[in-house]
């Protein structure tokens, strides 16, 4: 788990961040209270609504409609490569700029 969600591929790719080496033995960061702590954070942060009811499930094309909803913007971040894949460019209302930090 990192500061924001379990990442099952670890930071490389290739390896499971879940299992680490630890003094020559393999050790299993999921049973340990960092673990189970940042396990209940995110969960308080669903129940409040700060984290999208399809957050874990939905695709791209979901997202993106969430992004590209007409009315008050309500997505701040996604985990994605840049901002096109959640929101679409060229918005009549200029949404899309407000993610353009290099442009500013």
């Amino acid at each position: 788990m990192n500061a924001f969600i379990y990442d099952p591929q670890g930071t490389s790719g290739n390896n499971n961040s879940a299992l680490v080496l630890r003094d020559g033995k393999v050790d299993l960061q999921a049973n340990k209270d960092g673990w189970r702590e940042g396990l209940a954070y995110l969960n308080s942060l669903y129940k409040e609504g700060l984290i999208d009811k399809g957050a874990f499930t939905q695709n791209a094309d979901a997202l993106q409609q969430q992004g590209d909803k007409t009315g008050t913007v309500i997505l701040g971040s996604a985990t994605v490569l840049h901002p096109g894949i959640f929101v679409t460019f060229g918005q009549p209302d200029g949404r899309d700029k407000q993610y353009d930090a290099w442009r500013r």
